[in-house]
C-alpha cells in the first residue's frame, strides 16, 4: 500500500496552512488592466516556481538583514495566515512577482519551509506585469518591505520608457501616485521633481511643460552639472564665501537654516549670497514676478517681523543686519523656463530692492 504524504507539511508548516480558506489576505488584481487572476488560490512548491523574472521596480534586491527578520518572526510566532500574504505567480512561466524573501526560506536550516500559498496570474503585456508588481507589493497597514523612493523611481522610469513619445508631466505624477501611494507627499514631489529634472536635461520633456521645478535634490543636480559657471565656481563652491540654496516652496521650513547661514556671515562680516528657486507660475503670474516677490515680500516680511520682535522700528537703515542685505552680496535665480532659459540654462540676476 502506497502512503500519501504531503510535501508541505513541516514542523514550521501545518496543515491549517494549507487550506486557503484559512488565509485572511483575498486576491486581487488591484484594479490594474491587462491582469488577470487564474484559477483559486492553492499550495505551491519553491522548487515548482521556475520562471525566473526582475521586476524594474525593485532596486533594493534580497537583503539578509530582511530576510533574517522574516525568519525570526516564523520561528517565534509562526505561520500567520491572517495577516500574512499569499505570493503571485505568472501563470504562463510560473515566475514569481513578490515573495523573494520568502523563497530564499527554503534553503534556510533554522526553519523548514517549502512552499507557499500562492495564486496564480496572467498579464496582458510588459506594462501589465510591471505596474501588477508594483501595486500590488505596498501593503499600507502590516509591517511589509513597501516599494522604496528608489523602486518607485526606477518603477516609474521603466514605465516611461514604453512611452512613444515624450510625457506630460501630469502623466509622470499619475504614475509616481500610483506606484508610491504609501509614501509621504513630500517624497513623491521630490520624486517628480528629479525625473522631470532628468528628462529636460535629456530633452526628453513634453513641449507643453513650460517651467522646471527644483527640491533640494535638483538643485544639486543643477550644480554638479555647471561646475563650470563663474557664480558656482566663485560663490557657492568657494569655501571663503557664505551662500544658501532657497527654495520658495519650502522656505517656511527652511527658514532656520536661512537664520543661521546668515549669523554665521553677520560674525564673520560677509555677505550671505543666496541660489533661489521659485515655484511654477500660474494663472496670470510670470517668473519675473515671483523672483522679484522673493525679496520684495518674502524676505521683506520676514525682515520686519524679526525686526520689530527686537524693537527696532526703523526698518530702513536696520534691513542692513541681514547679510543677504550687504551691498557685497550677489544672489541668483536658478533657470526655469523651459522655453527660453533652459535652452542656455544660465544663472539669472535679479536686484535685490536697493541693497545689491
Amino acid at each position: 500500500m502506497t502512503i500519501q504524504t504531503n510535501p508541505f507539511i513541516t514542523a514550521n508548516w501545518r496543515p491549517e496552512h494549507c487550506d486557503p480558506n484559512n488565509w485572511g489576505y483575498k486576491p486581487s488584481t488591484y484594479g490594474v488592466d491587462g491582469v488577470e487572476l487564474v484559477g483559486k488560490p492553492h499550495m505551491m512548491l519553491f522548487n515548482d516556481m521556475t520562471g525566473t523574472w526582475t521586476n524594474p521596480a525593485r532596486v533594493e534586491r534580497i537583503t539578509l538583514s530582511k530576510l533574517k527578520d522574516l525568519r525570526d518572526n516564523i520561528h517565534e510566532f509562526g505561520i500567520n495566515t491572517k495577516e500574512g500574504r499569499m505570493i503571485y505567480v505568472d501563470a504562463d512561466d510560473m515566475s514569481t512577482i513578490n515573495g523573494n524573501h520568502r523563497k530564499e526560506l527554503r534553503t534556510d536550516r533554522r526553519i523548514d519551509i517549502r512552499g507557499w500559498m500562492v495564486q496564480l496570474v496572467r498579464f496582458k503585456n510588459r506594462q501589465a506585469k510591471r505596474d501588477f508588481a508594483n501595486i500590488s507589493n505596498i501593503d499600507m497597514t502590516l509591517p511589509h518591505n513597501n516599494p522604496s523612493q528608489k523602486d518607485v523611481e526606477a518603477g516609474v522610469r521603466d514605465a516611461l520608457n514604453d512611452f512613444d513619445r515624450r510625457p506630460y508631466k501630469k502623466e509622470i505624477d499619475e504614475l509616481i501616485q500610483s506606484y508610491g501611494r504609501h509614501l509621504g507627499g513630500k517624497i513623491r514631489s521630490k520624486i517628480l521633481k528629479k525625473i522631470m529634472w532628468e528628462l529636460q536635461k535629456q530633452g526628453k520633456v513634453n513641449a507643453s511643460e513650460r517651467y522646471t521645478t527644483y527640491g533640494k535634490d535638483t538643485v544639486k543636480l543643477y550644480v554638479n552639472d555647471h561646475q563650470d559657471d563663474e557664480w558656482i565656481d566663485e560663490i557657492l563652491s568657494n569655501e571663503n564665501e557664505i551662500s544658501h540654496v532657497m527654495t520658495v516652496y519650502n522656505f517656511k521650513s527652511d527658514l532656520g537654516a536661512l537664520l543661521e547661514k546668515n549669523e554665521l556671515a553677520v560674525s564673520r562680516k560677509k555677505p550671505l549670497n543666496l541660489l533661489i528657486a521659485v515655484e511654477e507660475p500660474t494663472g496670470d503670474d510670470t517668473l519675473c514676478k515671483k523672483r522679484d516677490r522673493v525679496f520684495d515680500e518674502i524676505l521683506e516680511y520676514w525682515e520686519d517681523l524679526l525686526l520689530l520682535s527686537m524693537g527696532m522700528t526703523d526698518k530702513r537703515i536696520n534691513r542692513y543686519h541681514f547679510a543677504w542685505n550687504h551691498p557685497d552680496a550677489k544672489h541668483r535665480f536658478l533657470p526655469q523656463d523651459n522655453n527660453d532659459e533652459m535652452k542656455t540654462r544660465e544663472l539669472i540676476y535679479v536686484k535685490n530692492r536697493t541693497f545689491n
